[in-house]
């Protein structure tokens, strides 16, 4: 099974590929640049009609099973405005799913900014004083102090637009109902109720039970991201040591702290030699080269993945071709 995603964004990638993995272990991915053709800051329908558009162009523009593509803007439910996204899945056979993210309220003084003209990406890149925030935890990631991040709520549109293409409730015809009326007896009711009840209690405690290890996996990753900035210190002392000693001494240490990282499975982005890919690197340097464009040539910081999963961009130098 071959996917086409229809954005170069980092948070959107990281997003197709957790979710495809899911439902498709063994699918190929390819990422390729997709029009919307609707406005810069979509709303309402144009979440649903961007998607699409995206989904369609990712898959005219690869030989792939299926298009996705991802759509993020403001909804309004009930007289309301709200930030949220929406997933289209379109199959080469015109079979078309859509997935929604969850949907969260903005700041008043951000929407006051949104109405004047500005992007989203934009307002929480002044907000924060960062840039490129859209592409990394965005605006749920930053008002939710990290604990949601823009992939987090990105995966669930997509899971959500792929769950009709895997399971066969959705295959299966509707069974022509009878216009003989069934009346319920007392006993019946109460039974439908207590049942009903029974399922919700049960999903709520899958629920919570799920909101539980996703904390205990946030944890263990802030915490091991914290560490990487050690064994960045730790490579720093090994360069500079001049004692052959004291330098010994210290990748041994380094040795073994990488190794304890590994077990937990944590392992470092392959980078130098390869071509740059945003999913994995951020560029930080370009610099002329006889290599085809876009080759990285020099690591300046390592990027690093937890159990697949992208922790730290590496920061790279890539060639710029005579």
């Amino acid at each position: 099974m071959k996917f086409s995603v229809g954005s170069r964004n980092p948070a959107k990638i990281e997003a197709a590929k957790l979710a495809v993995k899911e439902f498709f272990p063994d699918a190929e991915l390819v990422f390729v640049d997709a029009e919307s053709k609707v406005p810069a800051q979509p709303s309402d329908s144009e979440l649903k009609e961007g998607a699409e558009n995206r989904a369609r162009h990712a898959l005219e523009k690869s030989k792939a099973d299926a298009g996705i593509g991802i759509e993020g803007g403001l909804v309004t439910l009930a007289g309301k405005e709200y930030c949220g996204a929406c997933c289209a899945v379109v199959s080469k056979s015109n079979e078309v799913h859509f997935g929604y993210s969850l949907f969260f309220e903005l700041p008043e003084k951000y929407m006051h900014e949104i109405k004047n003209g500005k992007e989203l990406g934009q307002v929480v890149d002044e907000a924060t004083e960062k840039k490129n925030t859209n592409q990394k935890e965005g605006a749920i990631g930053m008002l939710s102090s990290g604990r949601i991040t823009r992939t987090d709520a990105l995966e669930q549109a997509v899971l959500l637009a792929l769950m009709p293409f895997v399971h066969n409730a959705y295959r299966e015809k509707a069974p022509v109902e009878s216009k003989k009326e069934t009346v319920k007896t007392p006993l019946e009711e109460k039974t439908g109720q207590l049942l009903r009840l029974q399922a919700d209690f049960d999903n709520y405690k899958k629920f919570f039970e799920k909101q539980k290890i996703e904390f205990v996996k946030c944890a263990s990753q802030e915490i091991i991201v914290a560490m990487l900035g050690i064994v960045d210190d730790f490579e720093r002392a090994v360069a500079a040591s001049k004692d052959e000693a004291d330098k010994k001494a210290l990748e041994m240490i380094l040795q073994r702290f990488l190794k304890t990282l590994k077990e937990f499975g944590v392992k470092d982005i392959d980078a130098v030699g390869e071509q740059f890919n945003p999913a994995y690197h951020e560029a930080f340097m370009q610099e002329e080269s006889k290599k085809e464009d876009n080759t990285i040539l020099e690591v300046l910081q390592k990027g690093y993945e937890l159990n697949g999963q992208v922790i730290r961009h590496a920061k790279v130098k890539v060639s710029k071709k005579k």
